[in-house]
C-alpha cells in the first residue's frame, strides 16, 4: 500500500518530514530517497535522518520534490513544497 503525504516549508527553514508509523516497525529505521534522482539520502550536511523522520536545515528551492520512505514492506511518498521568494530580474546588478 501506497501512501501520500504534501508539506509546505519556507525557503531557509528548517523542518522535518515522519513517515507513517505502518511504514516501519518500531525501533526499525526507514531508507529515504530522492525520487527524482532516485538516490538514497544520507544523514550530513543539511539533512538529518532520526529513525522515522527525515529534518532539512535550511530548506532551500531545489529541496522541493518528492521523497520517499522505504520500510521493509511499505513505502511513502511524501511531496515537499517550498515557498520562497520569486523576483524577476532584467538588469541585477
Amino acid at each position: 500500500m501506497l501512501e501520500n503525504e504534501q508539506v509546505a516549508s519556507d525557503s531557509g527553514s528548517t523542518d522535518s518530514v515522519r513517515c507513517s508509523d505502518k511504514v516501519g516497525d518500531p525501533g526499525q529505521n526507514v531508507a529515504w530517497y530522492r525520487v527524482r534522482t532516485g538516490k538514497k539520502i544520507n544523514s550530513g550536511g543539511r539533512f538529518e535522518l532520526n529513525g522515522l523522520s527525515l529534518k532539512i536545515s535550511n530548506v532551500q528551492p531545489n529541496d522541493a520534490g518528492t521523497y520517499e520512505c522505504r520500510g521493509v514492506s511499505r513505502r511513502q511518498y511524501l511531496t515537499i513544497y517550498v515557498n520562497g521568494e520569486f523576483s524577476l530580474c532584467t538588469f541585477c546588478s
